[in-house]
């Protein structure tokens, strides 16, 4: 069977090591996990703020190994690899804390609590 027809093939090492950060040992776009908590935490305006609050806070967010999976199924598998053990580790328990601390959030309108999570996602991910 030929690629043309269907057959699976892995993915290239090459198109991990763009993917990846190399400081973080993290895929460098799983930032997009926490997105919405950046839009709110760095919204110019409340206006703009309030409208992200409420998409940022509607669904749990994803894992690092569900973000993958969501994002590219064909490569999940050789991006976890690749990762740092733990800062997956790390990612997660981060989505953990924010994901259970979802409602307080909302009920309180603490934007200063989303602000530190995003903070503290932008610099494990990022390194910056």
């Amino acid at each position: 069977m030929t690629v043309e027809q269907g057959e699976h093939q892995q993915p290239e090492h090459s198109e991990i090591e763009r993917r990846m950060n190399r400081k973080t040992g993290l895929s460098g776009d799983s930032l997009n996990v926490f997105m919405l908590l950046g839009y709110v935490a760095t919204a110019k305006d409340n206006d703009t703020r309030d409208i992200f609050f409420g998409f940022a806070l509607e669904e749990p967010i994803l894992t690092y190994e569900g973000y993958l999976e969501e994002q590219n199924p064909r490569i999940a598998k050789a991006m976890l690899e690749a990762s740092d053990n733990e800062k997956v580790r790390l990612f997660n328990q981060l989505v953990e804390e924010f994901n259970n601390a979802r409602q307080r959030i909302r009920d309180e309108k603490d934007y200063s609590l989303i602000k530190k999570f995003w903070e503290s996602a932008k610099t494990l991910i990022t390194d910056e």
